[in-house]
C-alpha cells in the first residue's frame, strides 16, 4: 500500500505529516519506505531555508479531503 492510499483511510494522516516535519525538521527518523508508504512525496520537500513548503501541508489536506 502506497501512501496515497494510507492517506485516504486514515482521516488525521496531514496532521500525521505536519508533525512529522514539524517534530523531525532534520529527517533523522525518515527513510525510504516512511517516505513511500505512509508520508508521500510531497512530505518532506524543503525551501532553501529547511523549512517545509506550505504545499506539503496542503497536498496532505487535498488527499483527506477526497476521503471524507
Amino acid at each position: 500500500m502506497k501512501a496515497p492510499t494510507v492517506a485516504t483511510l486514515y482521516p488525521r494522516h496531514g496532521g500525521f505529516v505536519s508533525a512529522q516535519e514539524r517534530l523531525d525538521p532534520r529527517d533523522a527518523f525518515r527513510n525510504e519506505w516512511l517516505q513511500s508508504r505512509v508520508l508521500g512525496t510531497w512530505a518532506g520537500m524543503r525551501d532553501g531555508d529547511g523549512e517545509a513548503e506550505n504545499n506539503n501541508t496542503q497536498r496532505a489536506r487535498e488527499i483527506n479531503s477526497i476521503s471524507s
